[in-house]
């Protein structure tokens, strides 16, 4: 049977590690593995590497407690059970080498430049014409030399392209991904990023995961469900001929069925923390109202298997499971 794999997940409201509360795993979850995010960038303790470390280190005994397993290397990948790969989607700002190095230590695999805003380091999507600092270019050798992912998936777009550049140029050692996110080509929101920086990716060697997030796949209320989720899949197929096996899913989905009350104050908490404006329009739902169940990949992997029959196994979970084989340590 096929493995099932997302790149970008959510246990639980993604307010509860931000006030410090702990997470629970929906029983009803049946992902074999999926990307998850240790230490959320709203926190007012996200720039500090101590604070995130003791984050991240609670964090991981939280979901050992409830029979997820943290990843950290490839033999875990292949041990029985359900797996959890730890990442952060922000650098905290006072970051030093030996500040990744110890992060690594306690399970991260995978970091990013800047979530939405500007920072010592480069751009995050809400600024896509602010460059990659020399700071930047230092975090990336420091990503490389600790083995840890660089995800660009929040990057912005001059960051992205100028870090490509800077590891190319350097000919530095490093797995990057965009693991949650769209085709700015086929829908032109700043989280999505230009096809020619996919293409880099997984000409590199990376993975590129679609996410379920319907304000960033189209600005048609009625396309926010699996329309448009497909259809930024079809495009990336027929763009990325030959690399079918570095397409994923990171849907960005809560796995946890919430009241709509609860779920859209949430969204609110959330939207409020990003300036909006015409070129990132958030609206609710953040998801389709059918993703509201830890069930939501059954979902999801109806729709694939009709629509993409011959790459089904491999965008549901096998082309993450073959890229994680490659990148974690031994």
């Amino acid at each position: 049977m096929a493995r099932k794999a997302d790149m970008m997940v959510f246990f639980d409201s993604q307010m509860k590690p931000v006030r410090g509360e702990e997470i629970e795993v929906d029983p009803r979850y049946n992902l074999d593995l999926a990307c998850v995010t240790a230490a959320p960038p709203m926190g007012k303790w996200a720039s500090s590497t101590y604070d995130v470390l003791l984050r991240v280190d609670r964090f991981g005994d939280n979901l050992v407690d409830q029979d997820v397993y943290i990843a950290n290397s490839r033999e875990d990948l292949i041990s029985v059970g359900r797996k959890a790969i730890l990442c952060l989607q922000h650098t905290p700002q006072d970051i030093s080498q030996d500040g990744v190095r110890k992060l690594f230590r306690v399970g991260v695999r995978m970091m990013t430049i800047a979530y939405n805003g500007e920072t010592p380091f480069g751009g995050g999507f809400k600024v896509p014409n602010v460059p990659l600092t020399d700071a930047g270019k230092e975090l990336i050798r420091w990503f490389g030399e600790s083995g840890m992912i660089l995800d660009l998936s929040h990057a912005g777009h001059q960051t992205a392209r100028d870090a490509l550049n800077f590891i190319e140029e350097s000919d530095i050692n490093i797995r990057v991904v965009a693991s949650h996110g769209g085709v700015f080509e086929k829908y032109p929101n700043p989280r999505n990023l230009p096809m020619e920086l996919l293409r880099r990716i997984v000409e590199m060697g990376g993975l590129v995961g679609v996410y379920a997030l319907t304000f960033g796949l189209t600005g048609e209320d009625h396309l926010g469900g699996f329309s448009a989720f497909l259809d930024h899949l079809s495009y990336l197929f027929g763009e990325l001929r030959g690399f079918e096996r570095s397409i994923c899913i990171g849907t960005d989905a809560v796995y946890r069925e919430r009241p709509i009350s609860e779920w859209k104050g949430e969204f609110d908490v959330m939207a409020g923390s990003i300036p909006q404006g015409e070129s990132f329009p958030a609206r609710f739902p953040d998801t389709s109202y059918e993703f509201n169940t830890p069930r939501l990949f059954d979902i999801v992997e109806h729709e694939v298997r009709d629509a993409f029959p011959n790459f089904s196994d491999g965008i549901l979970g096998e082309n993450m499971f073959r890229f994680f084989s490659e990148a974690l340590p031994r």
